[in-house]
């Protein structure tokens, strides 16, 4: 219960803020957004105007909604004021073929729904005048006769009702919104946050007069729901994270008799705690095949993306210096002090007791949603966890983009989760690193506890990352760079959290670990024949590169063939530079540890490392 508390708290900290970050508003409970197809115009007379089809870029509306309709189906359940034709058209039946139905809608549909708006007309305590101006034009069942004057609906030769789409919705289902001109200006109620609150405190006011039971959340007695919110990570979304109304299958029986004797919540924790997830999940949540991750501080503050790179956190943070993480050295010494100053004025900003919460979502199927991870923490504690993994991967990484000249530029820092995932499992298909997103979802699961709870990196991720950049034949030279890099940082983390050893880029000259120094020896190949290449104008992909996979696994074999392919390009050097990369090689090779270099086991990943 400890998710739902803490986002009715967000819920109600953001409405009493009136937070609207990012264009991105909170949504009061008992409403919900739903897409529009028609639009009417009246006055405060209740007098038609005019009327028109809207646009799916202009169709969101807020609607105030009951537990009924905001889940209904097939049964007929009216929302409060803004419908489909089929509830709020008293004179719909008028222009059906079929008079049965006509009576059957009217009856089912139109009257509920005429009698609820009275209703809340009538309030005393919750009254609004935009419901008494829509109230008196709807009262009057003139709609679908207005919208027919009006070029919106079609009738044909016998005055019926044509059964053309309205923005690809049959008639009869297309939700209809109201409008005001009041003074020359245009008021649209959907729009208006205080006329959303109006009708949350008058559908609240409703609740209030049935049947009451302890909420297990806030301790109170109130109107305990029955049914629970969805369209959680998206419009149209039906997976509920709650659900006890299936008395059937599985949702309590088992352990219970009844639902209410696993868990009584009332509606209005419910629905604050579900309005708040959507929102936080709107404004901030990544959304990859369903698989949901998001974020939040309880004050609502920016806390840093747990998805996002070490290079877009240091970004983010004002005051800092243009050249952030660009260490031209690749040790890594620039990047750890302004890593640390960046760290340490974001935590000077933030809020008294301001916590940070973490929670990952997915459906196994498309009524059921799961919480697969979910953790709350001091929201230092939370920005000291991600400077500590921005710091355990960080390696010198040449892949972003100036956003003006729009040339590669090289970064000292950690890679994000999605991007360590793609370039460590994934394959190159066309110009991209491609992963399917069942997988990517799957490793987010296992990686995202190793960033939040110092989990060890399971070394899956070491090795798959380490034989995708040992293979650079496959890809091209930006995704294998890529590949390689990352894979640096990945065995950077692993040696330290496994064996207590520091790496950076710096050369290690004193060590003579096997894997480090034939990295260093393929190293060197590499640059004989690049340099060769330049200098003679040759466009072609060195040996080195092409046969490092094989030298990855069969080292000793593959460096001997490798090196009698370096005489040429050797021999075309003048005599101080061959003489400088003999010596190169000659200082490697007295390095190995008697019986080392001629093992032909294959290697690890400070392979790359050295390389």
């Amino acid at each position: 219960m400890a998710w739902i508390k803490t986002l009715s708290e967000l819920y109600d900290y953001a409405i009493d803020s009136n937070l609207d970050q990012g264009g991105i508003k909170l949504i009061p409970i008992g409403n919900l957004t739903l897409n529009a197809q028609i639009e009417i115009v009246i006055n405060t007379e209740g007098e038609f105007l005019r009327g028109s089809t809207v646009p799916k870029a202009e169709a969101q509306t807020v609607i105030p909604c009951t537990i009924k309709s905001s889940s209904r189906t097939r049964a007929p359940q009216p929302h409060f004021i803004y419908d489909n034709l089929s509830y709020i058209a008293g004179d719909l039946g008028n222009f059906l073929t079929d008079q049965e139905k006509g009576e059957k809608i009217y009856e089912e549909n139109y009257s509920p729904y005429i009698e609820q708006l009275k209703k809340w007309f009538n309030s005393p305590n919750n009254s609004h005048v935009y419901v008494k101006w829509i109230y008196n034009y709807i009262s009057k069942q003139s709609i679908v006769n207005d919208l027919i004057k009006s070029g919106i609906l079609e009738v044909d030769e016998n005055n019926k009702l044509a059964n053309n789409k309205i923005e690809g919705i049959e008639p009869e289902k297309a939700l209809v919104r109201i409008a005001i001109e009041h003074e020359g200006k245009i008021i649209k109620p959907w729009e208006e946050v205080d006329f959303q609150l109006t009708a949350s405190r008058h559908y609240l006011d409703v609740l209030d007069e049935e049947e009451k039971g302890l909420c297990y959340v806030s301790g109170e007695m109130r109107y305990i729901s029955p049914t629970h919110g969805k369209y959680i990570r998206y419009p149209g979304d039906n997976a509920k994270l709650l659900s006890s109304n299936d008395g059937v299958n599985f949702t309590f029986r088992g352990r219970f008799d009844l639902p209410d004797e696993a868990a009584q919540i009332s509606y209005e924790v419910s629905e604050k705690a579900h309005s708040a997830l959507r929102w936080i999940i709107r404004k901030q949540g990544h959304i990859n095949d369903g698989y949901t991750v998001v974020s939040w501080s309880n004050k609502d503050s920016d806390i840093p993306d747990i998805l996002a790179d070490s290079d877009s956190f240091l970004d983010e943070i004002e005051d800092m210096d243009d050249d952030i993480s660009k260490d031209s050295l690749g040790t890594g010494e620039i990047y750890a002090k302004e890593l640390v100053k960046a760290v340490t004025g974001y935590k000077s900003r933030l809020k008294k007791d301001e916590k940070a919460y973490i929670m990952a979502l997915n459906s196994a199927t498309p009524g059921r949603l799961s919480i697969l991870y979910y953790r709350e923490m001091d929201a230092g504690e939370y920005v000291d966890r991600l400077e500590k993994w921005y710091k355990d991967i960080s390696w010198k990484h040449s892949y972003k983009k100036d956003s003006e000249t729009k040339k590669l530029y090289s970064f000292y820092g950690a890679a994000s989760p999605i991007e360590i995932i793609k370039y460590a499992f994934g394959i190159q298909r066309g110009e991209f690193m491609s992963l399917d997103n069942k997988i990517i979802n799957k490793e987010l699961e296992r990686l995202i506890p190793c960033i939040i709870d110092g989990r060890r990196l399971q070394y899956d991720f070491i090795i798959n990352a380490f034989r995708n950049a040992c293979d650079p034949i496959s890809k091209n030279l930006y995704n294998w760079r890529k590949c390689l890099t990352i894979s640096c940082g990945l065995s950077k983390k692993y040696y330290k959290d496994r064996k207590g050893e520091e790496w950076d880029m710096k050369l290690k000259e004193d060590i003579t670990d096997r894997s480090y120094l034939f990295g260093r020896l393929l190293a060197v190949a590499y640059r004989i024949e690049e340099t060769y290449y330049y200098q003679n104008d040759i466009n072609r992909t060195p040996s080195a590169l092409r046969l490092m996979e094989t030298l990855s696994k069969r080292p000793y074999k593959t460096w001997v063939n490798l090196e009698l392919k370096l005489i040429p390009y050797l021999n075309g050097f003048n005599t101080g530079t061959r003489t400088f990369y003999l010596n190169l090689i000659d200082d490697i090779m007295v390095k190995f540890d008697e019986g080392d270099y001629t093992k032909n086991r294959p290697l690890e990943p400070k392979f790359l490392m050295g390389f």
